[in-house]
């Protein structure tokens, strides 16, 4: 996330996870792990000999919903 400058870097760990919170649209890291938790509907092609990664796979489309939004 901060490779591709969508969040900024912190050396605090408070005010990361206060910017990793903003980015996902959240309060807290309860309501964060509850959207982790729900079942996102999404189509995309993938290869069976990669693993997955559900956390990366949300993070991108999160991503995405932002940079939509942003040009709305």
């Amino acid at each position: 996330m901060f490779k591709f400058g969508w969040i900024t870097k912190f050396a605090d760990t408070g005010l990361q996870i206060k910017e990793c919170l903003k980015f996902y649209g959240v309060a807290c890291v309860d309501s964060w792990r509850k959207a982790q938790a729900k079942n996102y509907q999404a189509v995309f092609k993938s290869s069976d000999k990669i693993t997955k990664n559900d956390i990366a796979i949300q993070t991108w489309l999160r991503q995405g919903f932002i940079a939509i939004k942003s040009k709305a």
